[in-house]
């Protein structure tokens, strides 16, 4: 199967889904559902810690707080980092679907049995997008300086660059209503550096889409095989995956929508409107429960599409 007939695999991946040995519906309930209560958690435990530490003050409170603050960002943190091996699991499981296997929800720990090779493989994307990320920052900022983007900038800098005699003179005379200007004034160059890093970011992507199905089927093969072997699989294929993610813009923007509900209280907060602390909690709680409800009514198509087109691939190359 060409992976550049979009239309093909995604009826392919219905037809699997469809006579599945498995209840695949069930499989992403329970995904959905435990990542859903698992946020719900974290962030009840976060909230009541921070509570906690407000309530600690005095000197003889530092020690408890500074405990108090540890054991907030290590569950912030565990929390963040171990979804991602959930996430994992459940790709497995979609894999197996696909292919004719009876996947059951134990299965879903599966990302955490290969929790070293895909932790490595997380590690050397991170480190990857980090470095271009560095990249950036210099051209975007060139290129910023150079247009008549920075002169809102440099019109709220100018009266400090005039008194002061240096830069840690020109930060300590800039008070809190100048630094909000200037951070405003400065989006436009946020914007340019997106755009860079979204250009190159998004082939290193590409390159890699396929490294966590190889793993996941490879469990023995380490973390820079499965890079290399992503590496030929996507070779000259990448604009054509690219192509395949469009056909599900619709379950993207979706995603897009539930994060925007979860971030309201903070978006409405640049424009003046400030929420009570209720409707920041509502927001979030609004946004699991919409997260839930994409995920268990759509993913599974989504993945499966993306397991039919791993399988095209791998197929290909072997041929």
């Amino acid at each position: 199967m060409d992976i550049s007939d979009r239309n093909s695999l995604i009826i392919e991946a219905n037809r699997r889904l469809e006579h599945a040995k498995c209840n695949h519906r069930r499989l992403v309930m329970i995904y959905a559902g435990v990542m859903a209560l698992v946020m719900a958690l974290a962030s009840g435990a976060i909230w009541l810690l921070q509570n906690q530490i407000g309530s600690t003050g005095g000197l003889q409170g530092i020690g408890m707080r500074s405990l108090l603050e540890t054991a907030s960002t290590v569950l912030q943190l565990a929390s963040t980092a171990l979804l991602p091996f959930w996430t994992m699991g459940y790709v497995l499981c979609i894999l197996g679907v696909i292919r004719g296997s009876r996947m059951e929800p134990k299965d879903l720990l599966g990302g955490f049995q290969r929790f070293a090779p895909l932790l490595r493989l997380n590690l050397y994307r991170v480190f990857k997008y980090l470095i271009l990320g560095m990249l950036c920052l210099y051209p975007s900022i060139m290129v910023y300086l150079m247009t008549p983007l920075a002169n809102p900038v440099m019109e709220i800098l100018e009266p400090l660059v005039q008194n002061a005699t240096d830069t840690t003179q020109m930060m300590a005379m800039m008070d809190e209503a100048t630094a909000m200007a200037v951070t405003e004034a400065m989006m436009p160059w946020m914007a340019v550096y997106g755009l860079m890093f979204l250009l190159l970011a998004a082939p290193l992507y590409y390159r890699l889409r396929m490294a966590d199905y190889i793993l996941l089927d490879n469990p023995k093969l380490g973390a820079m095989q499965a890079v290399r072997l992503s590496t030929l699989l996507t070779l000259r294929k990448r604009m054509q995956l690219f192509l395949l993610d469009l056909r599900f813009w619709w379950f993207y923007l979706g995603l897009g929508l539930c994060a925007a509900v979860c971030y309201l209280p903070l978006m409405l907060s640049w424009f003046g409107i400030m929420l009570p602390l209720w409707a920041d909690y509502a927001c979030y709680g609004g946004y699991l429960v919409l997260q839930f409800g994409l995920i268990v009514a759509s993913q599974n198509k989504v993945e499966a599409t993306w397991a039919v087109a791993y399988e095209a691939l791998s197929q290909e190359q072997k041929g």
